[in-house]
């Protein structure tokens, strides 16, 4: 059970806009303000001719989905990090294309891509879904369609942003939707259109990850802040001044006290430190802190004791914190048992020198494991093997003499799936 990135914050719709096919090859929509976003997405379904898209603030575009029936196409495109702002306009010149285009705030920072899939259907009988994808962790998912006949709806767990109407001859009709969905597994919806289309149906889906606050602060401090904000909600330490850091004095007009604290980590390796990806076993230790006056040394060292106690029932007992499975910090993050725990008593007296004070210090050692894969590989695009038996020294004859047999495998990242094309060549 390893933690990894997992978020689970949440996107949002930022603007959305829309143009209508047209019988020509150019379409322009009206301007919106994108200010805030970092993902855009475009909705392009057309006639045959998929064209170009363009946006007025020159960001570069990837078709991730593209799909034909022989008369329709369904492109849909993305672009991370994008250059945002007001007065912000899209441009597709295919045809008979409407465009639909989507900004997105909170997808997790980088190429926050997660999966594709896309369905093509030559005569549908008025639904056309565009096949499965795992949602393992909650995601931003977008849906489009292109079909020839005005669509009616999408799953009511979608949202539709735009739903342009079919004109025969004129415009194909397409229609965008999104949800943030929650870790449910499997995601498939139906497009509902009016009439069956003789043109044939694609629907296409996206989804995306989406940004955490684990994508920013380790999974340490989410688990500190995580107990703490259990802790200070124990009707025991109603009335308590309570920090997560030790930089301030805690003086006496701030008794009485409850300090929680990252003490130091550990992290060894998780498994061979030369196999595979960089993986770690964390070992966390959490400082538990707790102040009070009283010159009764029984009274004082009874409440210390039931302190400590609120602690452990409060903490171990609250399946919030411990449940390793669906755990209910945020991005999921999760514990994977305690190590070990110390405690103690310490006694003194008060800033001032006037009253005495007792303190508990608690520590105790969580265990938890991280995994981290590289990121940032180019696109394999090409592999060109070229067989051809070796003379008798060892080297390979020149291609005048003997013949070579080449293979080439092309790989598209616009398509969910790989294609892999082969031929035989001779010189």
């Amino acid at each position: 059970m390893r933690n990894g990135k997992a978020a689970a914050s949440g996107a949002s719709l930022v603007a959305h806009v829309s143009a209508p096919g047209n019988a020509g090859a150019t379409g322009t929509t009206a301007p919106i303000d994108t200010t805030g976003a970092n993902l855009l997405i475009a909705v392009v379904p057309a006639y045959a001719v998929t064209g170009t898209l363009t946006d007025s603030n020159n960001n570069a575009w990837t078709a991730i989905v593209s799909e034909g029936t022989g008369a329709l196409a369904l492109v849909m495109y993305y672009c991370t990090a994008p250059v945002v702002g007001p007065g912000h306009t899209f441009t597709s010149t295919a045809e008979q294309a409407p465009l639909i285009v989507q900004a997105f705030a909170g997808v997790a920072p980088g190429d926050s891509f997660d999966q594709a899939s896309a369905n093509c259907n030559s005569n549908p009988a008025g639904a056309i879904q565009p096949g499965p994808i795992a949602i393992p962790t909650p995601r931003l998912v977008v849906t489009g369609v292109a079909i020839g006949a005005n669509i009616v709806s999408v799953d009511s767990d979608f949202a539709i942003t735009d739903n342009t109407a079919y004109a025969s001859g004129i415009a194909v009709a397409g229609g965008a939707a999104w949800q943030m969905a929650g870790a449910i597994g499997q995601l498939n919806p139906s497009w509902i259109a009016a009439a069956i289309s003789s043109d044939g149906a694609i629907a296409g889906m996206l989804s995306f990850r989406v940004q955490g606050i684990t994508d920013t602060q380790s999974y340490s401090q989410v688990i500190r802040d995580s107990m703490f904000a259990v802790l200070v909600q124990l009707p025991f330490f109603a009335g308590f001044k309570a920090r997560r850091s030790k930089q301030l004095p805690v003086l006496q007009p701030l008794l009485p006290y409850l300090g929680v604290y990252i003490i130091g980590e550990d992290m060894g390796p998780d498994g061979d430190i030369n196999a595979g990806d960089i993986r770690f076993i964390h070992s966390l230790r959490i400082g538990f802190q707790v102040i009070i006056e009283n010159n009764d040394p029984v009274a004082s060292e009874l409440n210390l004791d039931a302190a400590f106690w609120a602690i452990m029932y409060g903490l171990w007992a609250d399946d919030y914190l411990t449940n390793m499975i669906a755990s209910g910090m945020p991005d999921n993050t999760r514990i994977e048992g305690v190590e070990r725990g110390t405690r103690k008593h310490v006694w003194g007296t008060s800033s001032n020198g006037e009253m005495p004070i007792g303190e508990l210090e608690y520590v105790a050692t969580m265990r938890f494991r991280t995994e981290w894969f590289p990121t940032g590989f180019p696109d394999l695009l090409d592999i060109h093997v070229e067989a051809v038996p070796l003379a008798a020294d060892g080297t390979a004859p020149p291609s005048t003499e003997v013949q070579r047999i080449i293979a080439e495998y092309e790989f598209t990242p616009e398509i969910t799936t790989p294609v892999k094309a082969y031929r035989a060549l001779s010189k």
